[in-house]
């Protein structure tokens, strides 16, 4: 059993040694980053999701820690409905990155979950929505 924790440990640490953050690493242009990122992203909000535990949100949070990328996690916030139900889910999001003068600036991100289930509880299902910039 001490063996196989060890092969894992020793698999993560060459994995982040042989993919270090591409976005502060080389230095990169903002479209050329948001590019790279939708890439990472890649077919994470397609369909309908059906969970309580926004598991395709972190789906996507995952996706940037394996290719380590560093985000911030800004702030959660509910919209509601007219009767005060929630009906979307909003995480904001901020990468900073690299630009070509080599200085540090922000992609802004926002990761929408949006209401698709019934009248009665529409965040019983959900779609995903992402945006950078």
């Amino acid at each position: 059993m001490d063996k196989l924790l060890t092969l894992r440990v020793a698999n993560r640490f060459r994995q982040a040694v042989e993919m270090p953050n591409p976005l502060l690493v080389e230095s990169i242009t903002k479209r050329g980053a948001v590019r790279l990122l939708y890439k990472i992203i890649g077919n994470a909000t397609k369909g309908l999701f059906r969970d309580n535990a926004w598991q395709a949100v972190h789906k996507i949070f995952k996706l940037f820690s394996d290719r380590d990328i560093d985000y911030v996690l800004v702030d959660t916030v509910y919209t509601q409905d007219q009767r005060g139900a929630p009906n979307a889910k909003i995480w904001k999001f901020e990468i900073p990155f690299l630009n070509p003068n080599n200085r540090k600036q922000i992609i802004y991100g926002t990761i929408t979950a949006a209401g698709a289930g019934s009248v009665e509880d529409p965040l019983s299902v959900y779609d995903l929505t992402v945006v950078l910039g």
